[in-house]
């Protein structure tokens, strides 16, 4: 069953349930007598459009670049932070509330879901004799939250729904509705900035309006200053309309909010059929990919189910997660046997928020996806482009969601602007940008820590998205018009960046690893230094992935291909330690965390393919020692680090240790409601995890499509998975029982010759194909090919 659900109503905003539509989001507590839908529109920040202007840093890069020749790394570290910095990015925030009071005298029977399969949520009670059910959802055909409403009895439904908001400017209502108006601050300072005024220009931002209408009403409804009041119904539809004054992310934001969200409820008004146009809308993005696990126990309720993976270890606090620092501190994750389903049932949740979240038209999702309650969020609930924003998207693709990548590809094009005047200032060509960004898409390196701010790769590993997409969907227009100018320049900042050193070598400087730390030999903590190995992986990856691009677009000889093809054999190879594992860094300090939650040092193992156990199985071991020396210090910490951890496992073929890695992830990192924690609440964790989860199954990133290369041992008695996208534009239907290949189909979007990989033979009718040895099978556009494994008279 692909539900969430409860025996009692959410205590805290983590423990309430997600609905969204890409731009309204909603946070639904199931409460009885006082129920809270906690209100979002994904572009409602703080802030305005920025000015593009940037001071020359050309200087300072040139002295800092000489201090790093100079192995003054500590000196070289001082001058960026005091030199090479910017402004802050603005904060998301958190649009209002919908509140609904009724009174209830008794309750008995309480349930409240999430239906993953319809994007609905569910609260169900008894008051008496009287059941009340109330059931809510965001349209994105109607682009309204809906609320709908019902009691089993005539004339027993009463009850009041208020809007609120902290930045309320004020609320006024006609016969047929009632509105509040908002508006943002100038500035919110991130909140661990400790600061005496961290909100700043408060009602001078970006407008919002909220807009509340009742509809299919037998009973009595009148209306207020931002509240409706039903009397002695049974039955009501609530609509909710948001809208801001938000037009671009380089222009002033002048829209009419009130206009749009009127616009939005009077055509809402117009039509009928609500829930049906939503499912219809919803359920073909969903329904496409899947996975069933078996046993599962969909009896239990989520957070028991989530409980017993604790087995028998304190309730976490209910408002944060543990931060647990060292593997040891906990024993290994019980796994019940009776509920492999509920893997299957993360798969699922992920997928479900992202559709929430990133549907086209809409902004990329950010670091709590567009679900966020506090005015000051953890890291400003920004994008933060050294992982998290990227981890976002990980099972875009893998996971038959293209559509729901595309807001991330707008991101990168609205950050390319900006990113090209920031490249200038530091003497360069092309484009680049540093560790955060938000809705306004500003490129520069932010202030704080050097260990931060000073690493201009993030265009580098966005840019690695538009590859991605154009090997999973063959789409030339798209690989034309929109990957090529976003990677080649891309690609030109890396040129310009990468520096010639003594030996011959082209190496980036300065250079950091996110977010880690060095001890130089004076015992200072140290970022800066010359060719970490995560810019090195990620500009090799970059250059190759161009290189494939301009032979796919016919452009081999455009002159910058030259150029990136020289550069690109002039990067040092990655380097193996003496303990085996692959450096971070190109000298030979002591690394100041051991247990580091960043693992960008493999980037060349995942999400890139420069590293695999049988082409580079030299480094395909380092990878391997790095992960085991990282989790033995305590790392994959976070969700979304054991996110990460679990999807290199799987690149290296092991399946059993990812599994581990991702019921970790259940327990010392996920939320009741299934939401991800650093903590506090990300939402890369449980974008995360999906991706991690199809690697188990298929993986297509070298020339072979390879099925089950990491199938865990508990999997093995059977399992089946429907729509997993590999790249060549060939889509994934298979099923598995006792750890062979039982069943699988190919369907190809176009004309092509397929390598093939897995664990047994398979027949495709009698003809007999070596898995095991690896294959290669024709698949014609549009046509689906069976493998058994048995031999078949006909298909």
């Amino acid at each position: 069953m692909q539900q969430l659900w409860y025996r009692q109503p959410a205590q805290t905003w983590v423990e309430a349930l997600p609905i969204g539509n890409g731009r309204i989001g909603g946070m639904v507590y199931g409460g009885i007598q006082r129920e809270v839908i906690a209100l979002n529109e994904d572009s409602f920040w703080s802030g305005q459009a920025r000015s593009g202007q940037h001071a020359d840093r050309r200087a300072a890069l040139t002295q800092t670049r000489l201090l790093l020749q100079q192995s003054q790394w500590h000196a070289a570290q001082h001058l960026v932070e005091h030199e090479m910095t910017e402004q802050w990015t603005e904060s998301y925030l958190p649009v209002g509330n919908v509140v609904l009071t009724q009174s209830v005298a008794s309750t008995s029977d309480y349930r409240r879901s999430l239906d993953l399969t319809t994007a609905t949520a569910h609260t169900t009670f008894r008051d008496g004799a009287v059941v009340i059910q109330r059931t809510a959802y965001v349209s994105h055909p109607d682009q309204l939250l809906i609320i709908e409403l019902s009691s089993s009895q005539p004339a027993t439904l009463t009850c009041t729904l208020t809007l609120e908001s902290l930045y309320t400017t004020h609320v006024r209502h006609d016969a047929q509705s009632c509105w509040l108006h908002g508006q943002a601050p100038l500035h919110v300072e991130p909140s661990y900035v400790n600061i005496d005024a961290p909100i700043s220009g408060l009602h001078q931002g970006m407008q919002a309006c909220i807009g509340m209408h009742v509809s299919a009403c037998d009973g009595h409804v009148t209306y207020s200053a931002g509240a409706v009041h039903i009397a002695a119904a049974s039955h009501a539809t609530v609509f909710i309309s948001i809208a801001t004054s938000f037009v671009a992310y380089d222009q002033a934001s002048t829209a009419d909010a009130g206009a749009r969200a009127h616009t939005w409820l009077e055509a809402g008004k117009a039509q009928s059929a609500h829930w049906q146009r939503h499912v219809a809308d919803f359920q073909p993005l969903f329904q496409r990919m899947g996975l069933t696990l078996t046993p599962h126990r969909s009896d239990l309720p989520t957070d028991e189910r989530l409980q017993r993976l604790r087995h028998g270890l304190p309730e976490p606090d209910a408002t944060a997660v543990a931060f647990r620092i060292h593997e040891h501190q906990l024993p290994a994750v019980a796994i019940p046997d009776d509920d492999l389903g509920l893997v299957a049932l993360l798969l699922d949740m992920g997928r479900y928020l992202l559709i929430s979240s990133s549907r086209p038209g809409t902004h990329a999702a950010n670091l709590q996806g567009i679900w966020n309650d506090n005015p000051r969020p953890a890291w400003s609930s920004n994008y933060t482009i050294n992982i998290n924003t990227q981890m976002n998207y990980w099972a875009a693709l893998t996971g038959n969601l293209r559509e729901c990548h595309a807001p991330l590809t707008q991101l990168i094009a609205n950050l390319a602007v900006d990113g090209a005047r920031v490249a200038a200032s530091y003497g360069c060509r092309g484009w680049t940008s540093h560790h955060n960004t938000d809705i306004w898409a500003p490129a520069n390196a932010v202030k704080g820590r050097a260990v931060w701010f000073m690493w201009p790769m993030s265009a580098i590993w966005l840019s690695y998205h538009l590859w991605e997409e154009v090997r999973f969907h063959n789409d030339l227009a798209f690989a034309a018009q929109t990957a090529w100018p976003l990677m080649i320049g891309a690609a030109e900042f890396a040129l310009d960046w990468l520096q010639p050193q003594a030996d011959g070598s082209l190496q980036s400087t300065p250079s950091t690893s996110p977010e880690n730390l060095f001890v130089d030999p004076h015992g200072a903590e140290v970022a800066l230094s010359i060719g970490s190995e995560s810019d090195h992986a990620m500009i090799r990856a970059h250059f190759a992935a161009c290189l494939d691009l301009a032979t796919r677009l016919g452009r081999d000889d455009d002159p910058v291909i030259g150029h990136i093809a020289a550069a690109l054999s002039r990067i040092p190879a990655p380097l193996i330690a003496a303990d085996g594992t692959l450096k971070e860094w190109r000298h030979d300090l002591r690394e100041y965390e051991p247990g580091h939650r960043h693992i960008s040092h493999l980037y060349g193992l995942y999400p890139a393919h420069t590293i695999h156990p049988q082409h580079t199985p030299a480094l395909a071991s380092a990878t391997r020692h790095s992960l085991v020396r990282r989790l033995a210090h305590g790392g994959g910490h976070t969700g979304w680090s054991a996110a990460w951890v679990a999807a290199c496992l799987a690149r290296l073929h092991d399946g059993d240790h990812a599994l581990d890695i991702l019921y970790r992830l259940l327990r010392d990192s996920t939320y009741p409601s299934l939401l991800g924690a650093h903590p506090p609440f990300q939402i890369d964790g449980s974008l995360g995890a999906p991706a991690a989860i199809i690697e188990l199954l298929v993986q297509s990133h070298t020339d072979e499509l390879h099925l089950l290369p990491a199938l865990p041992t508990r999997w093995h008695e059977a399992g089946h998975a429907h729509g997993i996208c590999a790249r060549g534009g060939i889509t994934v239907d298979l099923s598995w029982h006792a750890g062979q290949l039982q069943d699988c189909r190919l369907t190809a979007q176009q004309d092509c010759t397929v390598r093939l990989r897995g664990p047994n033979a398979v027949y495709v009718g009698t003809t007999r194909y070596d898995l095991q040895h690896g294959c290669t099978i024709d698949l014609v556009a549009n046509h689906t090919v069976q493998l058994r494994n048995s031999a078949a008279l006909s298909e």
